[in-house]
Order: C-alpha cells, then structure tokens, then sequence
C-alpha cells in the first residue's frame, strides 16, 4: 500500500487499486494511518498539487449518486451541480494537470449495478494514461474484479490487487497485549515477563484463539476484551459492597489493610467465556448464521410450513 502511494500519490501518476479482505483486517485504518503519515510529505510537493477526496459508498442512495457526491466534494463554492453530473465529475477530476485527484471509496462494493456501468466508468478514469484520478477502493468481497468486472482485463483497466488476510492467533493475542502493555504509563516498553495488566494471559488467549476460529475480525477481539473487562469491573464493585461494614459499626483500625495489587481484579476465562457466549451464541446460532440467503429462505419456508401444519408431515413436494 505504501509502494502504491509512493508511485502513484507521490509519483503524480494515475492508477487504481482495490484492497479487498474480510472485515476488521485493518484495509481502512491502514490507508487512514498512510494518509496521516504522508500529510507533510504531500503538501511539499513541488511538481503538482493533491486534493483527497474519501468517501464511504454505504452513505449512498443508489450506486449511481456517486457522480453527484463527486461532484459535489470536487467543485468550488461557486460551481454548481450540473444536470449531467457524470460528464461533470470527468472534467473535474481530470480539470487541472498540476492537480491529482485522490479518491478514496470504502464498501465500493456497494455501487455495484446490474451493468456495472458505475463501477466500470470509475476505473476506466483512473485507467486513462491522461487521467489526473488514483481511485482506491476497498471492500470485503476478495473476488470483486474476476466476479463483477471481467471486461476490465480486456480494456487494460485492471486495478492493482491487495488483499487483507485474517488476524492469526499469535497476532490477534500480541495486538491485545500490546493495547494492555499501553495502560501501563509508568514503563514507555514492556520488559519481558512483565505481567499483565487487567487480564489474565490465559484469557487473552482463548479470546484470540476463539476470534480468530470465527472470523479473524480484530475489531471483535477488541470488543469482547473491553465487555470482559466492564464484566470484571463489575464484579470487584459488587464484592466491595458486599465487604463494606454495617451502617454504626466502627471499623477496626487493627484489622491489616489490603493492598491495592491484591485487591485488583483482573479478566480471567469465565469472564471471556461469557462474553463469547453472548456475542457467538451456541454452535448451531452459528451455523444458521452461516448459511446462505437461498438455505436462509428455505430454512424460513420450513418454519411457517412447522407452524401451519400442525400434525400432518412435512415433504420435500410440500416445500417445493
């Protein structure tokens, strides 16, 4: 992704690529932590100007409004939207040759039409060897280009591919422990063998382990950490008030102090097991998840017909 923007962002050179992967793989905090890291570097430049322009496709109406937002984010306070909004959004991407046009469209996925014509418009633009366009788009779907754009191969339009895996285990385990090692202000770097804080090392585990079965999706990892951790919080709260003393009873000044190290509580398996269990469910919730929109429709027939038929038998012809 660096290589890409320093090519072509920086190398004031049109192009496209779509980075595709499973949602939570890090495709949009990527680029947004590229963008931020590359701002000085951008605004020197002395060969040509760069006007950024990102837009998450899921805000969107219909796949065809994406001119208008175009349109409507490239133009000056003065310009007006014209009625051929899609001519309009060519000439303004392509107006000004010291000026590339960086477009950034997350879930592009979403401007999928029956024809395509959408999808097919925006990359032949940023395809042009005259073009002032580098459109990056970044959806989910792996197999977007082979699957919905086959002409592209043939008009030379086809985007450079990157594709996000799945968080493994080992690093779904070492994100958490290093987001935890953060908590910690007294030490700028973990030592090694440093304990750690608010959470077992067990638990950070079986999270990983049981995210990464799932899905890979670190977003999930990351919630279901904070949910065991309120969880947790919960429970030392509950426990000090059921330890405080009796309302007129003098507390006993002999009595040895607790030590805050003690005292803390921190996430251990039942708390990661029951926040799992709420946000997986049981293996067969999963499984009915999982299945696809035509096994979802007949699993939904199977249900009306159960109720509607009260004792006679349910057939295959019947649910034909």
């Amino acid at each position: 992704m660096i290589k890409f923007w320093n090519d072509h962002v920086l190398g004031n050179k049109p192009g496209c690529l779509y980075v595709s992967g499973s949602p939570g793989t890090g495709k949009t905090a990527m680029l947004a932590e590229i963008v931020r890291s590359h701002e000085d570097v951008v605004s020197a430049l002395d060969s040509h100007k760069v006007k950024e322009v990102v837009i998450n496709c899921m805000s969107i109406r219909e796949p065809k409004g994406i001119y208008t937002k175009l349109v409507t984010e490239l133009k000056t306070a003065r310009q007006a939207v014209q009625s051929d909004v899609v001519k309009q959004a060519e000439q303004l991407l392509n107006g000004k040759k010291n000026v590339l046009n960086v477009v950034i469209l997350d879930e592009i996925d979403h401007l999928i039409t029956r024809d395509q014509d959408v999808l097919y418009k925006i990359f032949e633009w940023a395809s042009s060897p005259a073009s002032r366009l580098v459109l990056i788009g970044i959806a989910n779907a792996l197999d977007l280009t082979d699957r919905l754009l086959p002409r592209l191969r043939t008009k030379n339009c086809e985007p450079q591919l990157l594709d996000f895996n799945p968080y493994k285990v080992p690093e779904i385990s070492a994100i958490i422990k290093d987001r935890l090692h953060s908590l910690d202000a007294d030490s700028a770097a973990p030592k090694e063998g440093a304990s750690l804080p608010l959470m077992q090392p067990n638990a950070v585990e079986l999270c990983a382990r049981k995210v990464a079965a799932s899905m890979g999706d670190l977003r999930t990892a990351l919630d279901v950490c904070r949910r065991a951790i309120e969880l947790a919080e919960a429970d030392w709260k509950r426990k000090n008030q059921q330890q405080k003393p009796v309302l007129g009873e003098q507390k006993n000044d002999a009595a040895p102090q607790q030590s805050k190290n003690v005292d803390i509580v921190k996430v251990a398996i039942p708390h990661i097991m029951k926040v799992l269990q709420s946000v997986f469910g049981s293996p067969a919730v999963q499984k009915l998840k999982q299945l696809n929109l035509q096994q979802k429709v007949v699993m939904g027939v199977l249900m009306v017909m159960m109720r509607n038929a009260k004792k006679e038998q349910i057939t295959l012809g019947k649910v034909k």
